[in-house]
């Protein structure tokens, strides 16, 4: 009898079961992210439209394609960038949402996105105008959004001790955005 029991608690139950728990609690605009990030992603694979989601400033400026500073966090060109964005976004993103309730988490969402966006836009728009080729560059993915969450969360409690990403590392808070970013 004592084998049967044991049988059903194999690792792979085990982390399918915790995995389940896990996605209960996902809130519903976290898990809006996380379906459109990669519905995004796998239709990108097949029609090449991913590039028209991401921020290019000369596309946005000077053809007037607005869009893309709202459609740039779920535009990902790589299937890293989309694992990597999602593995460190959602998780955080879930306990906000959880805290503040889905409609300031949304509200927050977007005006930090367009906070974000505008001024990558401006500030390569201006030094576009001595380095034509900084209007070329792209922002898209959940990485600026985590950044600016992260620096957030570090200045609401910058004497708190964060670990370095899966590190056994430990710095105090107003310094962790700093490391992530040397």
């Amino acid at each position: 009898m004592k084998e049967q029991s044991d049988q059903g608690n194999t690792p792979l139950v085990t982390t399918l079961e915790t995995a389940k728990g896990w996605w209960a609690k996902v809130p519903v605009i976290t898990r809006m992210l996380i379906f459109s990030s990669i519905a995004i992603y796998l239709i990108s694979l097949l029609i090449p439209f991913n590039f028209y989601m991401e921020n290019i400033p000369i596309y946005t400026i000077h053809h007037f394609q607005f869009w893309r500073i709202f459609t740039a966090p779920i535009a990902n060109m790589t299937f890293i960038s989309l694992f990597f964005g999602l593995l460190v976004y959602v998780p955080p993103a879930a306990d906000r949402e959880r805290e503040k309730g889905s409609v300031l988490f949304a509200l927050d969402f977007f005006y930090v996105n367009l906070q974000i966006q505008i001024v990558f836009t401006v500030f390569c728009f201006l030094i576009g105008l001595i380095f034509p080729s900084l209007l070329s560059l792209q922002s898209s993915n959940l990485w600026p959004l985590f950044m600016a969450s992260l620096v957030k969360t570090c200045l609401q409690a910058p004497d708190q001790r964060i670990p370095i990403l899966c590190l056994p590392i430990v710095i105090r808070a107003r310094f962790y955005p700093i490391g992530l970013t040397k």
